[in-house]
């Protein structure tokens, strides 16, 4: 049986952030944590494939990043023409949190600066956060 060869990446910071988030499921469902373990990687082979399939967002990032979602996660890659390349994978909740207090004053009132949204950095400041 032929193997497909793998058209994608891992950043240092994205292992890291994959071997977390197995690690956490792993502490509630350990057969679950293999699940989802496999799951992202099956996603990352399926952006591999296409990716074009994640979604710009000019309004997060002026760089020619992709985004899609998976278990409330945010997967953030670059679609290079041989390998993708996985920058990261950000926890909705966390940044949703870091969005609003930095948005909103303690009053709920819109504030006058712009939120520092975690893919506004550039790809490689991004990969050496977390």
């Amino acid at each position: 049986m032929k193997r497909a060869l793998k058209r994608f990446h891992l950043s240092e910071r994205a292992a890291r952030d994959l071997e977390e988030i197995v690690r956490s499921a792993a502490q509630v469902n350990p057969e679950g944590a293999a699940i989802v373990g496999r799951t992202f990687l099956e996603l990352f082979e399926l952006l591999g494939r296409f990716p074009a399939m994640g979604a710009r967002r000019r309004a997060i990032t002026p760089h020619p990043l992709r985004m899609v979602s998976i278990y409330q996660c945010l997967i953030v890659y670059r679609p290079e023409s041989i390998l993708v390349e996985i920058l990261a994978i950000v926890p909705l909740a966390d940044e949703a949190e870091r969005l609003l207090s930095d948005h909103f004053n303690d009053e709920g009132e819109d504030s006058e600066t712009s939120p520092p949204f975690v893919t506004q950095a550039t790809p490689a400041q991004l990969e050496k956060t977390h």
